[in-house]
């Protein structure tokens, strides 16, 4: 029979999109309270917690860029967020990435993007174009 092996809490609100870095070793974990949080799989620790809550409303999807070190989040606030986990204070922001919501997102390598939205739309994004911010 299936049996849970570990139960991860600390989110504000619910979970509503996940993924896990391309080694492994962490998990990322939007919410509906506009928040995402890495855990360190195994002592699930907080390896980025209470940081990233730029989006304004829920998170659809969180995707990993293949180094593991940039993670971005979409969101209904129409926004694109890419995070930096060794840098959790700098970020990259696509405002206005889809009318009516963001609801999907996936890097296709370290410096691009492609994001799907309630506007029936596939985007690509160049991320060395856009500024980070902190």
């Amino acid at each position: 029979t299936l049996t849970e092996t570990a139960a991860v809490e600390g989110h504000r609100g619910q979970v509503t999109a996940l993924a896990y870095s391309p080694a492994g070793d962490m998990l990322a974990a939007g919410d509906s309270n506009r928040e995402v949080n890495v855990w360190v799989r195994g002592s699930w620790e907080g390896r980025v917690r209470g940081l990233w809550q730029n989006h304004t409303t829920r998170i659809t999807a969180v995707a990993w860029a293949p180094s593991g070190d940039r993670l971005v989040s979409s969101s209904l606030d129409e926004n694109l967020i890419v995070w930096s986990v060794s840098a959790p204070r700098t970020k990259i922001q696509l405002p206005f990435a889809h009318k009516d919501g963001a609801t999907g997102v996936a890097f296709i390598d370290e410096d691009h993007l492609v994001s799907c939205g309630m506007d029936s739309v596939l985007a690509w994004w160049n991320l060395a174009a856009v500024p980070e911010h902190k």
